[in-house]
């Protein structure tokens, strides 16, 4: 067994820097690609709810000066439907607050992940004149395994962040 094979365990070092590429990929692709406008869309809801609870309560205020089963009848009616429309506005709003948080995190794991795999291919590049040496290779080696722990932590946080959202 020559030099060339020591660190690596009998891989050669481009196979093993082209299975950590894609070993970084697929943990990349875990995180999706954020789509930002449906919480935009959620709190727009919500707010349009909200106008809504509103002009149901103005409607009744302005029925109280009527007689006749009319103002009895929307009495009845907004009675019930301004709390009801202002509690499914609240409900939007929190989804629409959720659905941010979730793009936002998305967003910046998807980031963060992207940095880790363009980073080890910057290492592999840097350290590519010296990995025919058996210290050039301990170098990729080390570098290539931080770059997979801070994957896999990157991966484990945000699982986790997603689990509380």
């Amino acid at each position: 067994m020559g030099w060339g094979w020591v660190d690596t365990g009998c891989v050669s070092v481009d196979a093993l820097v082209q299975r950590v590429g894609r070993v970084l990929e697929r943990g990349y692709g875990l995180f999706g690609e954020p789509h930002g406008d449906a919480g935009v869309a959620a709190a727009r809801s919500g707010a349009r709810l909200a106008e809504a609870a509103g002009l149901v309560g103005q409607g009744h205020h302005r029925m109280a000066a009527l007689s006749g089963v009319l103002p009895a009848t929307y009495h009845r009616f907004a009675a019930g439907a301004a709390p009801a429309l202002g509690t499914v506005s609240s409900a939007d709003h929190r989804l629409g607050t959720q659905i941010h948080d979730a793009v936002h995190g998305d967003w910046t794991g998807r980031v963060a992940s992207g940095s880790l795999v363009n980073g080890a291919a910057a290492d592999a590049a840097a350290l590519a004149p010296v990995a025919n040496t058996p210290a050039g290779q301990r170098a990729l080696l080390a570098a290539l395994r931080t770059r997979l722990a801070q994957q896999q932590h990157l991966v484990h946080e945000y699982t986790t962040r997603d689990a509380r959202l």
